[in-house]
C-alpha cells in the first residue's frame, strides 16, 4: 500500500469511528425507544454497517435527528421530498469526503446510500413508507437508474402486417402512429388506474376468498386491443375485468363471499383505495419531464395545455400539439400537420440531443447551460413532448442497442418509437416503466396504430390549409461543444448479442424431469441454472481468437484474453428482477440477486455424462446400472435442490420479506454436503441490498400474449459499472426463444474503444451464442439422463 493510500484508510476508518459515535451518542441523547423488533446486538450491527458504506460522521447524525423528530411528531408524509433531502445529504457528504481523499476511492453508487438510508429507518423505527412513499425501487430509479443505459427496448411487427394488407402510403402510416400516440397520452393516467385496479382487485379476491392462480389466468385472457377502432379501450378493458372478476366470484361460498364484500365495498376502505391510486397515477405517469439533479432526476409535471408530440424527420424534431385522435375532423386536421411534416426539407439539426447524450445526468444543467439562450428554449420546449416518435427509417437488421443509437431526445423523456424497414423499436426510460409494462404499452400502442391506419387510409384528401411545420432550431456553438468535451462521458455502449432458437426442446426437457421425479423447473430456472455452469464451459470459437491475435493493438487483446483466461473460475451473481405489482403497485420491482450454491454442479453434470456413456456401451453390466442409478440419486438431488432455491427466492422476493437462512436450509433433499450456502444467500431482504450484490441483470419478461407481434426485448442497466452483462430474455408468439445480451465487462468495451468495434461485437455474439447452443445440449443431456 503507498503512503497516499494508507493515509486515505487511516481517513475512512476515522470517518467510519466518528459516525458510529455520533449514532451511538445520539440514540443515547434521545428518548425515543429503540425499534421493539431490534436487539442490541442488532442495532449495533446497523450502525457499524451503515458506518461503514456511508462514512459521512455528522451528516449521518443529521439525518438520523431528522427522521427520529419526524418519527416522534407521528406526521403522515404525503410527498418524497423528506427522504429525497436525506439522500442527497448524504450523497453531499460522501462527496465532501471523497474529494478530500488523495487517493481515488470509489464509494458504491446510489444502492448502497439508498441501503444505508434503509438502516437508519431501522434504526430510528421508522416507517419506510412515510420516508419512502412510492416505495425503494422508484427512490432508486430515479437516483440510479437515469443515464443512457438505463432504457430497455422491445419491438413489434404487427403494424407492418396491416401496412401490406392496405398498402398504405407514407403519410398514413406516419398519421396513424402520431394519432396513436396522441391517444395513448389522452389516456395514460386512465389506463394506469385500470391496470392498478385489476392488481388490487386479484389481490382482494384471492386474500379474501379460496379462489386462487386468478392472476396468471387473467394475463392470459386480458385484451391489448378494442373490438373496433372507435371503441373506447380502457372502458372495454375496464368491461372484461369486471366480467372475469363476476364469473369467479360467482362460484365462491356465502362465508367467501361474505368475508370478501365486507373489505371490498366497505365505504373507509374505498375511499382508501382511490387515494392509493391517484398516488400511483402520480407515481407512474408519463406526463412529465425528468429534471436532472446532481444525484436524482425528479419528475417535474407538464401542464396539459403545454404537452407536445415530438416528431423527428429528416434529421429535424417538429412539435405537435395534441388533437383528438378519435374524431374524424381530428384525424383529418393530423393528415395535414403530417404531410406538412414530409414535404418540409430543412438541414438537419446539429448534434446537441445526441452530444448530451453522452454527458452524465449530475452535469447535464451546467452544459447545457453553454447553449445559447434561444436554443436553451427550444431544449425546454421539447422537454413537454412525454413521446418521440422518430420517423427517419433504420435498417432493422441490426441490434436493438445500435437501433435506438439514433434522435431519442435529450435523456428527459418517457418514451422514444423509432421506424425500421420492417418494425418498431420502442425505448422506455425505466424511471416511467418496467419492464413487463412496457411489454405491454408496445403492444396496447401497436395495435392501436393499427387501427388507426385503418381509418386514416380511408379519409379523402382536403384542403391543405395549414402554415408549413417548423423544426426545432439546435444549433450548436463553440462554447458548447467545449463543454461537452470538458464535461465527464458516458460512452455510449451497443455492444451486444442477439439469438433465437425454437422453445419446445427446453419444454420437453422440463417435462421429462417432471414426468419422471415430480421435480419442477421453469424455463427460467432453466435458464439460470445453465448460466450459473456456463462460464465453466465457454471457450472462445477459434475464429474469434484468430481475429483477436490479427489485431495490432495488443493491449486490447491481452485484456480479452485475460477474461477469458479468468472466465472460467467465475460464480455470476444474477440480479433477478420480478413484478411486485401483485404485492404492491407501487413497489414496481423487487429484485432478487442470485448466486449459485452449487459451484460444482458442472462436475457432478459430466460425470453423470460420462456415466450415462458408460451406460449404453454395457447396457448389460449390473455395476454399471449400479452406479449410473447410485449417481442419478445424486444428481437429481442437486437438481431438486437448484428447484426449491429457486423457488424459496421467488416467494421471498415477491413478498418483500426477509431472506430467511433457516428457510433456505429446509428444502427437502438437499445433501448434507450442500447445506452451508448461507454464505452465498443474502442474509434480508432488501431492494437495494440486492441491487448492490448484482454483476449480471437477468430478466425475463416470460411469453408474449396469444397474437402478440413481439419480437425481440432488450434490459436496461443501471448507472454503475458493477453490472457487466444484461440479458434480456422473451418468448415470442411463434414459441421461439430469444435473447438479447448487452455486454459492459471492461475488456469488451475497451477492444471497442480502440478501434474495434466490429471485434467487440463478435466477443459478444459468440460468448451469447455459445451460451445457447450448450444450453440446448444440456438440456438434452439432462432429459436422457432422467428418462433412460
Amino acid at each position: 500500500m503507498t503512503d497516499p493510500q494508507r493515509r486515505d484508510a487511516q481517513l475512512i476508518d476515522k470517518a467510519t469511528q466518528a459516525t458510529i459515535h455520533s449514532i451511538e451518542k445520539l440514540l443515547e441523547d434521545n428518548s425515543s425507544p429503540a425499534v421493539p423488533k431490534l436487539t442490541i446486538a442488532e442495532r449495533d450491527e446497523l450502525i457499524r454497517e451503515v458506518a461503514r458504506i456511508v462514512p459521512a460522521g455528522n451528516v449521518v447524525n443529521f439525518i438520523l435527528n431528522g427522521i427520529l423528530s419526524a418519527r416522534e411528531r407521528e406526521r403522515a408524509l404525503d410527498e418524497s421530498s423528506l427522504g429525497r433531502t436525506h439522500l442527497s445529504a448524504l450523497f453531499k457528504g460522501l462527496s465532501f469526503m471523497r474529494n478530500n481523499l488523495l487517493y481515488n476511492v470509489a464509494f458504491a453508487g446510489p444502492a448502497t446510500v439508498l441501503a444505508g438510508y434503509n438502516m437508519l429507518l431501522q434504526i430510528a423505527g421508522a416507517q419506510p413508507e412515510n420516508f419512502l412513499p412510492d416505495g425503494a425501487w422508484q427512490f432508486y430509479v430515479e437516483f440510479g437508474l437515469r443515464e443512457d443505459a438505463a432504457h430497455h427496448q422491445n419491438e413489434t411487427t404487427g403494424f407492418q402486417n396491416t401496412v401490406r394488407a392496405l398498402d398504405a402510403t407514407t403519410t398514413d402510416q406516419l398519421c396513424a402512429w402520431v394519432a396513436a400516440s396522441m391517444w395513448l397520452m389522452q389516456v395514460y393516467d386512465e389506463l394506469l388506474g385500470q391496470v392498478w385496479e385489476e392488481s388490487v382487485h386479484i389481490q382482494a379476491i384471492e386474500t379474501h376468498t379460496h379462489l386462487s392462480n386468478l392472476r396468471r389466468e387473467w394475463q392470459r385472457v386480458r385484451p391489448f386491443r378494442a373490438p373496433s377502432a372507435d371503441a373506447d379501450f380502457v372502458a372495454y378493458r375496464a368491461q372484461q375485468f369486471d366480467q372475469f372478476c363476476q364469473a369467479h366470484l360467482s362460484r365462491v361460498s356465502k362465508s367467501d363471499w361474505k368475508q370478501y364484500s365486507a373489505i371490498w365495498f366497505d365505504p373507509t376502505d374505498q375511499e382508501e383505495r382511490g387515494r392509493r391510486k391517484r398516488d400511483y397515477i402520480r407515481q407512474m405517469t408519463l406526463h412529465r419531464y425528468l429534471e436532472p439533479g446532481e444525484y436524482s432526476d425528479q419528475g417535474q409535471p407538464i401542464v396539459p395545455h403545454k404537452r407536445r408530440l415530438a416528431v423527428v424527420h429528416g434529421g429535424n424534431y417538429y412539435l405537435l400539439k395534441p388533437l383528438n385522435p378519435s374524431s374524424t375532423d381530428g384525424l383529418k386536421l393530423l393528415r395535414q400537420q403530417v404531410e406538412m411534416i414530409l414535404q418540409h426539407r430543412s438541414p438537419s439539426t446539429a448534434d446537441i440531443d445526441k452530444a448530451l447524450a453522452t454527458v452524465p445526468r449530475d452535469t447535464q444543467l451546467r452544459t447545457r447551460a453553454a447553449l445559447e439562450p434561444a436554443i436553451r428554449e427550444e431544449l425546454e420546449r421539447l422537454r413537454t413532448a412525454p413521446i418521440i416518435l422518430n420517423w427517419d427509417e433504420i435498417k432493422r437488421q441490426q441490434p436493438l442497442t445500435q437501433i435506438r443509437n439514433h434522435r431519442r431526445g435529450i435523456g428527459d423523456h418517457a418514451l422514444t418509437i423509432f421506424r425500421t424497414s420492417g418494425s418498431n423499436v420502442f425505448d422506455f426510460s425505466h424511471i416511467f416503466f418496467d419492464g413487463a409494462w412496457a411489454m405491454a404499452v408496445a403492444e396496447i400502442l401497436t395495435n392501436k396504430a393499427a387501427s388507426l391506419l385503418e381509418q386514416v387510409s380511408a379519409l379523402k384528401p382536403t384542403k391543405r390549409d395549414l402554415p408549413p411545420s417548423l423544426p426545432l432550431q439546435l444549433k450548436s456553438s463553440k462554447v458548447f461543444e467545449q463543454a461537452v468535451r470538458r464535461a465527464p462521458r458516458n460512452a455510449i455502449n451497443t455492444i451486444s448479442g442477439e439469438a433465437e432458437a425454437p422453445l419446445a426442446p427446453l419444454q420437453a426437457a422440463r417435462a421429462a424431469l417432471q414426468m419422471r421425479t415430480s421435480i419442477r423447473l421453469t424455463i427460467n430456472d432453466l435458464l439460470v441454472l445453465y448460466r450459473t455452469i456456463f462460464n465453466q464451459y465457454y471457450t472462445p470459437h477459434s475464429k474469434l481468437v484468430a481475429a483477436l491475435n490479427s489485431i495490432e493493438d495488443r493491449s486490447a487483446a491481452k485484456q480479452v484474453e485475460a477474461m477469458w483466461s479468468t472466465n472460467g473460475r467465475t460464480n455470476p451473481s444474477l440480479l433477478i428482477p420480478l413484478d411486485a405489482s401483485h404485492h404492491d403497485p407501487k413497489e414496481r420491482v423487487f429484485p432478487s440477486t442470485f448466486r449459485s450454491p452449487f459451484p460444482d454442479f458442472k462436475a457432478e453434470h459430466v460425470a453423470m455424462i460420462a456415466l450415462l456413456k458408460q451406460l449404453q456401451q454395457q447396457p448389460n453390466a449390473s455395476r454399471t446400472h449400479q452406479a449410473f442409478r447410485s449417481g442419478r440419486e445424486n444428481y437429481l438431488a442437486y437438481i431438486s435442490a437448484f428447484s426449491e432455491v429457486m423457488r424459496r427466492y421467488r416467494e421471498i422476493a415477491v413478498s418483500g420479506e426477509s431472506m430467511s437462512h433457516a428457510a433456505i436450509r429446509l428444502i427437502a433433499g438437499l445433501p448434507q454436503a450442500l447445506q452451508q450456502i448461507a454464505d452465498d444467500i443474502p442474509g434480508n431482504f432488501s431492494v437495494v441490498n440486492e441491487v448492490i450484490k448484482g454483476e449480471e441483470v437477468f430478466s425475463n419478461v416470460g411469453q408474449v400474449v396469444a397474437g402478440s407481434t413481439i419480437t425481440r426485448f432488450a434490459s436496461a442497466k443501471d448507472d454503475n459499472d458493477k453490472k457487466i452483462l444484461v440479458w434480456g430474455v422473451m418468448t415470442d408468439n411463434s414459441d421461439q426463444l430469444r435473447i438479447t445480451l448487452r455486454d459492459f465487462r471492461p475488456a469488451v468495451l475497451n477492444l471497442a474503444e480502440a478501434g474495434h468495434p466490429e471485434l467487440a461485437q463478435q466477443v459478444t455474439q459468440d460468448f451469447l451464442t455459445a451460451y445457447l447452443t450448450g444450453l440446448y445440449r444440456f438440456s438434452k443431456q439432462m432429459q436422457a439422463v432422467v428418462t433412460v
